[in-house]
């Protein structure tokens, strides 16, 4: 009787497994192939989701702080696979988190196209061009988050076309939960809330429920499909002190594009444009236009007892397309690609594949719509029909395959080399400090910006516990204020090689403050210079004759002992300082001023109108990130006194000094 079940089972669900056997057989493959080409870890998203993901366990503060303000789930599901030095350094944890999604996606894409196109053949041709997409694979095999989004994409618009065929509430809770988890995937998802919620109102409405029951089923839907966008906010608010840090940080991806060329700024048709220029790449140009195309197909042939049960479906595949789109217009994202200003480059040409499903859906409905048309048709009519079927299933599975092997064989990925190319030479650098850190590390503590330690630490073979990051929160704080009593190594960028006033120069604040200090240069030893970056070791001696001068207790100073963590409340005690430095961002105000301290003067400065700015006068304890978060709301805005006040060094200012606080506008 069991094996008789077992064997219904089969019979039944076999092309399923055979699906999901060869696109678990062909993603193994594509990662081993990858990787041999050594693509694994080319973008810098790449390196940084590995090193968010190792933090989560292997950081001087492990826990969920460490994801930082990116759309956590990949993080989180790839924490363990990072446990594993050889699938960290390889960036093979991205394959062995991501392929099983993979399968899971070609799996539930097959179902949905049997659903809305009734016809198992073409819902299994339209599933293997899903899959043999070249970037569809190499998203599923690099740690990245397109894969996980597209399968939470996939499994929200599968559930909801299951819902609506058998009105199960499990089917329900299955789709909102994935509504949920592609909110977690990327921020893309959050419109998936709003959007269900909209279109399971009006598909209850459309079949005549009672305002009870459509009342029921939305707050229900909006409890779980919301916690994705709920924990975004809370986890905001726990760690930032702000719901939408997400949006309006300055770690966000708007502030970090600021600094960018902004072509389709404003411009719905330019956003437009970059954005399908982007899909030509990713999907082929031939695939994009079917796809759009068959949409006015849908909708000549679709009855009208079917479009209750296919638009909505539709509309959620489209809702990534249209959030990119609109982060285009908005400027809260940029998009390059090759023939469009500024021309021959690539910058997150990725994002084309938000139009991926949507594009093979359409062509697979529509050719099902046909399908059923013709069945009542003469036979003449017909057998024409079936033919001219074939010939388009054949022009779409030949796309695909042209697509796959002109990216993957003949092009050598020719458009993520051209991507990566405007960082190659900083990627090289980073890897280099990473080495040279892998030869010369003893012990201690590596004090490093996150921007910096992309390819630094999966190149240096130390474990992330002994690097002080911005994730550290106070401890990163208390070693900026004087890196010489605790980091035994110093990364910074190279102060020639960027903008002090660009995004990563200010941002960067190690470079900032001590890059040309050279209170800093007397406790540090320039180890190594690239284009990009520079690598400081500890002078030993320095540090124990300021320890001595100062009488400080030297076996308490954490650059000078092999200790791996400290409190940050005891630690100047221990260590014997009478005076903590400030907890704010910045170096301690100290000593009596040194400068001008009349208005006259300093309203001389740089040529600045005392009757549209404030002058403060400078207390114990005070930096200029303290003074910039209370006059602007944003420490890193302290540039602006830096300018007005000709400060020559933003990490002294003196007690009694009277600084000019430029108006803010």
């Amino acid at each position: 009787m069991k094996w008789a079940s077992i064997k219904m089972h089969l019979e039944k669900y076999w092309i399923e497994y055979a699906l999901g056997f060869f696109s678990l057989s062909l993603a193994v493959a594509y990662a081993l192939y990858v990787y041999s080409l050594g693509l694994t870890t080319v973008y810098i998203d790449e390196s940084s989701h590995l090193n968010i993901a190792r933090q989560i366990f292997d950081s001087m503060t492990p826990g969920l702080s460490q994801v930082g303000f990116w759309p956590p789930l990949l993080h989180v599901l790839m924490s363990i696979p990072v446990s594993s030095d050889v699938l960290f350094r390889t960036g093979l944890a991205g394959a062995v988190t991501l392929i099983p999604f993979l399968v899971l996606s070609v799996i539930l894409l097959y179902r949905l196209l049997t659903l809305l196109s009734e016809n198992r053949l073409l819902s299994l041709i339209g599933a293997l061009v899903f899959l043999i997409n070249p970037y569809v694979l190499y998203y599923s095999v690099t740690p990245m988050m397109e894969m996980l989004f597209i399968a939470g994409l996939i499994s929200t618009a599968y559930f909801l076309a299951e819902w609506q065929k058998t009105e199960k509430f499990s089917m329900l809770f299955l789709a909102s939960l994935s509504v949920a988890l592609a909110s977690l995937s990327r921020f893309e998802g959050m419109l998936l809330f709003p959007v269900g919620a909209l279109l399971l109102c009006c598909i209850l409405v459309a079949k005549g429920r009672t305002r009870n029951k459509v009342e029921a089923l939305l707050i229900l839907f909006s409890m779980v499909a919301a916690l994705g966008f709920v924990f975004i906010l809370v986890y905001g608010y726990i760690f930032a002190d702000n719901p939408l840090e997400f949006l309006n940080s300055n770690w966000s991806a708007g502030a970090q594009q600021k600094e960018y060329i902004l072509p389709a700024l404003k411009s719905i048709s330019l956003s437009f444009t970059y954005l399908i220029s982007a899909a030509y790449f990713m999907l082929g140009k031939a695939e994009v236009l079917i796809g759009l195309v068959s949409v006015v197909g849908i909708l000549i042939l679709i009855p009208k007892e079917k479009r209750i049960r296919i638009f909505p479906i539709l509309l959620v595949l489209i809702c990534p397309f249209l959030f990119v789109w609109f982060s285009l217009y908005n400027g809260e994202t940029v998009v390059y690609v090759e023939g469009l200003p500024p021309y021959g480059d690539f910058f997150n040409e990725r994002y084309g594949l938000s139009l991926v499903v949507f594009a093979l859906v359409t062509p697979i409905i529509f050719l099902g719509l046909f399908v059923k048309r013709l069945a009542n048709t003469r036979a003449v009519l017909k057998w024409s029909g079936f033919f001219g079927c074939a010939l388009s299933l054949g022009v779409l599975i030949s796309l695909a395959l042209h697509l796959f092997i002109s990216v993957t064989f003949q092009e050598d990925f020719r458009v993520i080399r051209k991507s990566v190319a405007s960082y190659r030479t900083e990627t090289n650098d980073q890897k280099a400090i990473g080495k040279a850190l892998c030869d010369e590390y003893e012990s201690g503590k590596i004090f490093i910006t996150r921007a910096l330690a992309n390819f630094v630490t999966t190149h240096s073979c130390i474990p992330l516990k002994n690097f002080v990051q911005e994730s550290n929160f106070r401890y990163y704080d208390e070693v900026l204020q004087q890196p010489w009593l605790f980091a035994r190594y110093v990364v910074m960028y190279n102060p020639h090689s960027v903008d002090r006033t660009s995004w990563r120069g200010t941002n960067e604040r190690i470079s900032y403050m001590w890059a040309n200090s050279a209170e800093f240069k007397e406790f540090y030893t320039l180890l190594l210079e690239t284009p990009t970056n520079l690598l400081y070791k500890l002078n030993e001696k320095a540090v124990r004759d300021y320890a001595l001068a100062g009488k400080l207790t030297i076996s308490n100073i954490v650059s000078l002992t092999p200790r791996q963590s400290w409190n940050p409340d005891t630690i100047y005690k221990e260590m014997g300082v009478e005076r903590e430095p400030s907890a704010t961002k910045g170096s301690l105000a100290i000593q009596p001023s040194r400068r001008g301290d009349t208005k006259q003067l300093l309203a001389m400065r740089s040529g600045t109108d005392s009757s549209v700015s404030k002058v403060y006068v400078v207390a114990e304890g005070d930096c200029l990130w303290r003074i910039a978060e209370e006059y602007y709301s944003d420490g890193f805005q302290f540039e602006k006194i830096v300018r007005a006040n000709a400060i020559p060094d933003a990490s002294i200012i003196y007690v009694g000094e009277h600084l000019i606080i430029p108006y803010e506008k």
